[in-house]
């Protein structure tokens, strides 16, 4: 728990740091990076079976103009298991498209990539493994300033049974414009 927590303040402890040198001046930012700290509350049946929730945080680079950016972000998430099942951490890796709608304060992303899974309960009492998997996400946010808040809906690939592990995943931070 003790590196999970550190794991999960240490982007967010450099990310606010670097949000004090913010410049809000009207100027066209053509590249922005962003930090996020999450919890993810289980929505499929196999899911929410499993795991009571997840915390992490994300990072990541936008690049574009006026509303259009195309942004990759790497990410970690753990979640929490019920019963015998142990904890399972997800590392997405993903790259995508963000549109902000008119004034620059509410935006819509999709994106998509690998989940990198590893499930820490033995193989004989689940039947999802560890493994990479294809993942993919779409969500809305409000900017603020420097400070972001967005709602996901994000999916990955489960082997059995065939189908998807989804998650409602809430996330808070800030970004940087350069």
């Amino acid at each position: 728990m003790k590196k999970f927590l550190q794991i999960s303040v240490i982007p967010v402890i450099i990310t606010l740091f670097l949000s004090s040198f913010y410049n809000v001046a009207g100027a066209q930012k053509l590249i922005f990076v962003y930090g996020h700290g999450l919890g993810a509350v289980p929505l499929d049946k196999s899911s929410s079976t499993r795991y009571t929730g997840g915390f992490g945080a994300e990072a990541g680079l936008g690049i574009g103009a006026k509303s259009t950016f195309f942004v990759a972000s790497l990410g970690y998430t753990s979640f929490s298991g019920k019963d015998t099942f142990k904890t399972e951490s997800y590392i997405p890796v993903k790259i995508g498209i963000r549109e902000y709608l008119p004034m620059k304060i509410i935006f819509v992303d999709a994106n998509i990539g690998v989940g990198f899974v590893n499930n820490s309960t033995p193989t004989k009492q689940t039947p999802n493994p560890s493994g990479s998997r294809f993942a993919a996400d779409l969500g809305a946010g409000v900017k603020l300033g420097g400070f972001e808040l967005g709602l996901n809906f994000d999916v990955f690939k489960e082997p059995n049974p065939d189908g998807w592990a989804g998650w409602m995943v809430f996330k808070a931070g800030f970004r940087i414009g350069l």
